[in-house]
């Protein structure tokens, strides 16, 4: 994303927070403020096609899920967090949780000391390392702090739908209150880790999706767009039914309003829970379901199967780049530590090991192996130091699973292997060729490899068809130009219905004729900003405007209006009404057209009836000019809304303050003539309009924040809680006591004594032994890289028989194990319930009965900034007659608007023509991509069959032909120093014709992309002040 939009979307959202009063307690945030709040992933495909399965209800047994809870600290030091205050915690979440009859029992606690797990850092080990249980069982993570994952409370993994190794949740202890760390008690109040459960059920978040589609895959949920804080009453999606779920756990709004989950959620879990958590499935290994631990002499071990499946290394910081060794000080291990993945080698980057070194426990570190991983959190190798290009025969798999990178192929897993969903995938294969295609981390050209060993390329081969793969591009690129112009399809212009000025009256109607430069002035005023003065910026306002007529979907000939005629840029003009208009006892209309020429990403459209005075000057009207009215669109980033303020008159104080509509109607962003209109009754109601339909209606002494008029009581700020208030719900029982027989020393596991050696045991037999195939690479260098050694692969003999190696009886479940003994929960008896603040009188109560009866307004105004240019405002009507303003539109909008729409909706690309895929593009869609995605398929498909690559994709193979004939034609020519035949010569200079317009081609094509990422870093403001 540009850093232009990135800023104005930032500097937008802090002024519409200062512009609308109904956000300070409750705002709209954005996708980022999402993302920070809680490290929540997409939703699984399998999801949504399990909420289509069937719509039924049915009761909901009460169901207990086992809590293994893992709490780390950075050192012995530090505090711990206490049993009594995590059973607080669960206790909140059960009580949460009791509407959809599910209960969370702790099953077993851990204290575990690493400064590195504690801060959040390398979560996917701390996941993998610290595991009890099943998919039916809770594992809690427990960490000072979640800074590494920029979460304010964590994260949780959604249901695994197949084959799965990481599993479970992971929170910042400052966010369980009375923690180590929990800093506010009213923000975190326990419900942050309600809300990452629901994720670990299965659920997304209430409002996904904003306004567009029903939320959460539940069908109860009201549609709303994400707000902060707790905005009672609010609806940002007033075209749905319903007000804004803010006491939905889903959502992102303050802990202190969540405490419902809906019946649909409640569905919607216990669904989730039987289809993928019920069966308590085990956790897998790369897919795979048996490890064989690698004894390395008492360290933490390798884990490895039979190499025909795969090869996965679990290594410590190791200095010998070979295997696993003892780490025997840090100076010896130094910042680096290596890999070792069949027959490649790593050099990983130096991001942890440095801290694995240090660390005297030798904790491991996970190796991510030679392939990109489908997860972004995963860390991969940074450089590839003196590898072979041939990969192993078993060493086709990522660390969580098989990645697969084919747009073209049916895919498939190997055996046992996680099988990513198939709507993933688009099965367009010749031959239905089953091919598993992966990508790799290696300095060369983008290339893919197949699974089979024996197709594989050598080095210098790859370089070969790259090289000519590059020079087919080129040919692609110039031969192909005109076929795709002669697909283009011409266009004819319609007669336009002409413009006509109406003949209606009012006390202002402006349509933008001759002398409207006489109306109408633009401010010479600068910009009133705080920081002006500080950023040595210049706030003038410095836009330009113009009349013309619009230059996108013109709808009717001769039809001008006011124009902004500058992207990134403050702009002020204003026109004196010919008497001042007074709403006393009358209905006031505003209306006017607003239409998007370039579209709008962030920028205001709106307008200002100005307050008379005689302080009105034209050329000085700026944001601090006084107004009455605010109206009109106003969009950027996620805010996006028809402003209605109202600047209202204190009649104590004599004051005004800015009241703006709770829920202001969405703006409608198209390129097309939009009709915006206002009417403000007598009788103190009001109505919007959007092209003559209303979209919203209501009180103004209901529909405004602040209200009109202001409480009559307000709590009384000088009371404050007694200190023997009790507001604990529930505490442990005093009067129980632990059972004699409760043993709190027991350990969870002993030896299985009654366990034997199986017979086909091979205990002098090594689990691995050096790979037989592997080959000393021819580069390596024995003074650089030291002596080379033969990777160990899994010891072939073992592969049939139960183990090999000295064999230990096994571990089992200690019977008598209890664990930790703490008093069960009883209601408090002195629980007396929530505290509140006595109510007062409001000192600065006032009463408005008539706010309908506005003050006189002398002028409009339009004072705006906006990052797109060409808005275009016309039609404007202001006075009081409802049908005047009706007989107006039917004279402009409606006659222009159906044809505006008409050619909007031919310039829209047809189902049928929309690619399907990149394969489908068409060249002039974007040349660049197009021979890219042509040329990257060719390479895909030719290294497993060259026959149907040619066939699949006859374009490239004939540029390659092309080329390649053209290079034998010059070398032949070369050769003949000079005695080549005319047509020889002719095909040269054609050659090198095509190779200048393939560069020019290439250079426009890479400028025009650079071209769309330009945009200019401004300020803007919504709002003016009084």
């Amino acid at each position: 994303m540009p850093l232009s939009i990135l800023f104005a979307s930032l500097v937008g959202g802090i002024f519409s927070v200062l512009a609308n009063p109904e956000y300070s307690f409750g705002r709209l945030i954005s996708e980022a403020e999402q993302e920070a709040l809680c490290g929540y992933g997409p939703v699984p495909e399998e999801f949504n096609l399990l909420y289509a399965r069937d719509g039924s209800t049915r009761p909901l047994d009460h169901l207990v899920v086992p809590v293994y809870v893992h709490i780390y600290t950075s050192s012995h030091s530090e505090e711990r967090l206490d049993i009594a205050v995590l059973r607080d915690q669960i206790d909140i979440v059960n009580h949460s949780f009791e509407t959809t009859n599910t209960s969370f029992a702790i099953h077993e606690v851990h204290w575990i000391v690493d400064d590195v797990w504690a801060k959040g850092d390398d979560l996917i080990n701390l996941q993998l390392d610290n595991y009890g249980g099943n998919a039916s069982t809770l594992n809690l993570h427990i960490v000072e702090s979640v800074n590494t994952l920029n979460k304010k409370y964590g994260k949780c993994t959604f249901p695994p739908t197949s084959d799965f190794i990481i599993d479970g949740c992971v929170i910042s202890a400052g966010a369980i209150p009375d923690a180590p760390g929990h800093t506010d008690p009213k923000e975190f109040q326990g419900k942050g880790l309600v809300h990452l459960l629901g994720h670990w059920f299965g659920l997304s978040h209430s409002t996904l999706g904003g306004c567009s589609q029903s939320q959460a895959m539940a069908g109860d949920i009201p549609v709303s767009l994400p707000t902060a804080g707790c905005p009672v009453g609010v609806d940002t999606c007033p075209d749905q039914p319903g007000e804004d779920p803010i006491h939905n756990f889903m959502g992102f709004n303050s802990e202190t309003c969540k405490r419902e989950f809906t019946t649909g959620q409640a569905i919607s879990m216990r669904k989730h829970w039987d289809s993928y958590r019920a069966s308590g499935r085990p956790r897998t290994w790369l897919g795979l379901p048996q490890l064989t631990p690698i004894d390395v002499g008492g360290f933490l071990p390798y884990y490895a199967v039979e190499p025909s499946r795969l090869l996965a290394v679990k290594t410590l910081c190791s200095p010998d780049r070979n295997g696993v060794v003892r780490v025997t000080d840090e100076k010896r291990c130094g910042s680096d530590w290596y890999c070792n993945m069949g027959t490649y080698k790593y050099k990983a980057d130096a991001y942890e090991s440095a801290k694995a070194c240090k660390d005297t426990r030798l904790r491991p570190h996970a190796c991510y192996g030679m392939w990109r991983s489908s997860s972004s959190s995963n860390r991969l190798p940074q450089k590839l130091t003196r590898s072979p290009l041939t990969p192993t025969a078993g060493s086709l798999q990522s660390r969580v699973g098989c990645r697969l990178h084919s747009r073209y192929y049916s895919t498939t897993c190997p055996q046992g292997a996680h099988q990513p969903p198939p709507s993933t995938f688009k099965a367009n294969s010749p031959a239905q060729s089953q091919t598993l295609l992966l990508e790799r981390s290696l300095p060369l050209p983008s290339t893919r490899f197949p699974s089979s060993t024996s197709a594989l390329l050598t080095r210098s081969s790859v370089m070969k068809l790259n090289a000519l793969a590059a020079a087919a591009s080129a040919a692609l690129l110039a031969g192909i130009v005109h076929a795709d112009e002669a697909q283009k399809p011409l266009t004819s212009t319609e007669e336009l219905p002409k413009f006509t000025p109406t003949s209606l009256k009012a006390p202002f109607l402006e349509q933008f004729t001759q002398g409207w430069e006489k109306r109408w002035k633009p401010s010479h005023a600068k910009k009133d900003m705080k920081d002006a003065a500080k950023d040595g910026e210049d706030w003038a306002y410095v836009g330009e405007w113009a009349v013309e007529e619009p230059h996108t979907y013109k709808g009717m000939d001769g039809d001008e209006g006011l124009v902004v005629k500058n992207q990134a840029a403050h702009h002020a003009i204003s026109a004196k009404f010919p008497s001042k208009i007074d709403n006393k006892g009358k209905t006031l209309v505003v209306q006017y057209e607003v239409k998007l020429q370039n579209g709008l990403e962030c920028g205001g459209a709106y307008m200002k009836l100005l307050r008379d005075n005689k302080a009105l000057h034209q050329d000085e009207f700026s944001n601090t000019t006084p107004y009455v009215i605010m109206f009109g669109p106003d969009k950027c980033g996620h805010t996006n809304k028809v402003h209605f303020i109202i600047n209202h008159k204190n009649p104590k104080t004599g004051e005004y303050e800015e009241k703006h509509l709770s829920s202001p109607p969405t703006a409608k962003i198209v390129k097309t003539t939009e009709l915006y209109t206002l009417i403000v009754h007598p009788n103190n109601s009001y109505a919007i309009r959007q092209n003559r339909e209303e979209v919203k209606s209501g009180s103004l002494f209901e529909d405004f924040l602040p209200e009109i008029n202001p409480p009559a009581e307000i709590d009384d700020p000088k009371d404050t809680k007694p200190d023997d208030w009790v507001d604990k719900a529930r505490i442990p029982d005093p009067d129980a006591k632990k059972p004699e027989d409760w043993d709190e020393d027991a350990p969870y596991e002993i030896v299985d004594e009654d366990a034997t050696m199986p017979e086909d045991w091979l205990e002098k037999e090594p689990v691995t032994v050096p790979d037989p195939e592997a080959q000393k690479p021819e580069d390596w260098n024995d003074d650089e890289d030291g002596d080379w050694e033969a990777p160990s692969v899994p010891n072939p003999k073992c592969s049939d028989v139960s183990g090999c190696g000295p064999w230990t009886k096994p571990m089992k479940k200690n019977p008598a194990h209890k664990g930790k003994w703490t008093a069960p929960y009883v209601d408090n008896p002195e629980y007396k319930g929530p505290w509140s603040p006595r109510k007062i009188k409001n000192p600065d109560f006032f009463e408005d009965k008539t706010p309908a009866n506005l003050e006189p307004m002398g002028a409009i105004g339009f004072e705006i900034w906006t990052m797109q240019n060409d808005i275009l405002f016309n039609n404007i009507y202001i006075g009081h007659s409802i049908e005047d303003a009706d007989k107006l539109a039917a004279e402009t909008w409606a006659i222009k608007h159906p044809v505006e729409t008409k050619l909007a909706d031919a310039d829209k690309p047809k189902d049928e023509d929309k690619p399907k895929s990149p394969s489908d593009l068409k060249f002039l869609d974007d040349p660049v991509v197009y021979v890219k995605e042509k040329v990257d398929l060719f390479m895909t498909i030719a290294r497993t069959d060259p026959v149907e690559a040619i066939k699949f994709v006859p374009e490239v193979a004939g540029s390659i032909a092309a080329v390649a004939l053209t290079m034998i034609l010059l070398v032949v020519s070369l050769v003949s120093k000079g005695a080549s035949s005319p047509a020889v010569q002719k095909a040269a200079a054609e050659a090198k014709d095509k190779a200048k317009e393939v560069k020019d081609a290439a250079v426009e094509a890479t400028a025009t992309g650079a071209e769309k990422a330009k945009a200019e870093v401004t300020k803007r403001t919504t709002r003016s002040q009084s």
